[in-house]
């Protein structure tokens, strides 16, 4: 997600962080955590839902996006949408027993009657980070 314009207050995502544990705590393995980021951006909401190894290597990721347009402008309603379509997702995936995650791109579907827009992806914090590191060390050195 990009910097969100309007950032979710931290208070709001620890509770919500701590919503989820407490639902899905069987599902966890020791160590797991979620951890909750997003906001209001211009013309949406988004919201990242993710369940951390306790290495914090291996990250899964659900990300839900409604269109403002769509809840009438209503930021609480588009918040509430996205969280129950994200856990929705994270949900089924770990009562699934947590195959791999099956839309790397944003795809539109249908939950509660209203259109959003979820990714589900795996992601490798470190790996990203070097990734980018090199990127960033390729691209200076082209410009030379």
């Amino acid at each position: 997600m990009s910097d969100a314009l309007h950032p979710l207050p931290r208070p709001l995502r620890r509770e919500l962080e701590r919503l989820l544990h407490r639902r899905w705590s069987a599902q966890l393995e020791p160590g797991e955590r979620f951890i909750v980021q997003g906001g209001r951006e211009e013309d949406w909401f988004e919201l990242n839902l993710s369940l951390e190894a306790p290495d914090a290597c291996d990250r899964s990721e659900v990300s839900v996006r409604v269109e403002l347009a769509a809840v009438h402008g209503a930021e609480d309603e588009a918040l509430a949408l996205s969280a129950d379509a994200a856990e929705a997702v994270l949900g089924r995936w770990l009562e699934e027993g947590r195959p791999p995650p099956t839309w790397a791109d944003f795809a539109e579907m249908a939950y509660e009657g209203h259109p959003v827009h979820v990714r589900h992806r795996r992601r490798r914090p470190a790996l990203d980070a070097e990734a980018a590191r090199l990127l960033g060390a390729s691209d200076e050195e082209g410009e030379a």
